[in-house]
């Protein structure tokens, strides 16, 4: 919303600009089609992701705008002029019925095939074209005609960009988004397109081509907005529940076994395994969401677990810097095995096709390896480096 709206909100008359300007005008609306197809590709497809499918939209849009139709759709429609003649200009008379759709209608799709067949330039062509229509008739039925051809071509040029853009994504997209991209090329073939005031920042559109400009406020509300505040409340409280759990931890250890220097050891394995996993998510772009969240609840427990296991057993064997590595494996079997089943139990998860559900599986059962690792080669390590008087 900060990036691509404003406050005012212009509609433009394309039949105004100048051929620079309108190109101008056009390469802006193509953007801002392909962006919103790539937006609803990505919403009614989870399974599909194209990170190049925005610049892929907007280059067959370029290609497409403006089109000419094809030769069977023209014929259609011509077919279809028969009957608007007939059911809504009521022209029964076959002779002028043929002069209308012949001359004026066959001529006007031929000549504007390729181009944007606004009315007001149909009208003058059709009413000149119909030489055999009473002069009091004659601007009625012309101008009914051209907004019947401006709306049909229309029509149909959007049916043409749907089905070629439909190339581009994949057959499992629902009939929601045909219809809602329907709707989106529909205003790109627009007379009278509309932006927010910010987006013809650097196009000289002249005043005469401006038919309003609006003040409007928008404000977000619904699902998004109470998720950006849990977002908000989620990142505050994983800061806080770090630094609480990290103490609690602390003074535990320090209170049940009578040991400092160990749950000093405790804490500095469990930050680091959080500070690695933390930084992996984030450059791999893995949201911190409902899922993920419980990330560091399971580092600090399963970490510390570990980390008691072994200084207790570490001062059995009588607190000796040397025989480390006898305690490291005689209980570090049991640390791997336990934590082991908790990482396959969360693997297990991969198989969702919930993308909250996969990273929750990955970055837990990653980050569970991680502190068991790092249980058994940094705290050793700690405790040979710093063995102390009491570890």
């Amino acid at each position: 919303l900060d990036s691509e709206i404003d406050d005012e909100l212009v509609i433009i008359d394309r039949t105004k600009l100048s051929p620079e300007v309108d190109q101008q005008i056009a390469r802006l609306k193509i953007k801002e089609a392909a962006q919103e197809i790539s937006w609803l590709t990505a919403h009614y497809s989870s399974l599909y992701f194209n990170p190049n499918l925005e610049s892929e939209v907007e280059r067959h849009l370029s290609f497409l705008f403006p089109s000419s139709l094809p030769a069977q759709e023209i014929e259609g429609l011509i077919m279809m002029a028969d009957i608007c003649v007939e059911n809504e200009l009521f022209i029964s008379d076959p002779e002028r019925k043929d002069e209308v759709r012949d001359a004026a209608v066959v001529g006007a799709l031929t000549r504007w095939n390729e181009k944007t067949p606004w009315r007001e330039n149909l009208s003058e062509e059709l009413c000149a074209s119909l030489e055999s229509i009473e002069p009091e008739e004659r601007e009625v039925i012309a101008d009914d005609l051209a907004f019947w051809i401006e709306t049909q071509v229309r029509k149909l040029r959007v049916k043409h960009t749907v089905r070629e853009i439909a190339n581009l994504v994949p057959g499992i997209l629902t009939p929601h988004f045909l219809k809602r991209s329907r709707g989106i090329f529909f205003e790109l073939y627009s007379r009278y397109p509309a932006f927010f005031a910010r987006k013809l920042e650097g196009i000289a559109v002249p005043d005469n081509a401006v038919v309003s400009r609006t003040k409007i406020s928008i404000k977000q509300v619904g699902m998004p907005t109470l998720l950006t505040v849990f977002d908000k409340l989620l990142r505050k409280s994983q800061v806080q529940s770090f630094l609480l759990a990290s103490l609690m931890v602390f003074f535990l250890i320090w209170g049940g076994l009578q040991v400092a220097r160990g749950a000093f050891f405790a804490i500095i394995t469990v930050q680091i395994s959080i500070l690695i996993t933390l930084g992996v998510m984030g450059l791999t772009g893995v949201p911190l969401d409902f899922g993920t969240v419980l990330t560091g609840g399971l580092i600090i427990g399963l970490g510390v677990d570990g980390v008691i296991h072994i200084i207790y057993q570490y001062r059995r064997s009588g607190s000796d810097p040397t025989r480390i590595a006898q305690t490291v494996s005689q209980v570090g079997r049991a640390v791997i095995t336990a934590n082991l089943t908790t990482a396959v139990g969360c693997y297990s998860l991969v198989l969702s096709s919930n993308k909250a559900m996969f990273n929750f599986a990955i970055i837990n059962g990653s980050a569970i390896l991680l502190v068991t690792f790092l249980n058994i080669i940094l705290i050793p390590i700690l405790i040979y480096l710093l063995p102390g008087k009491k570890t």
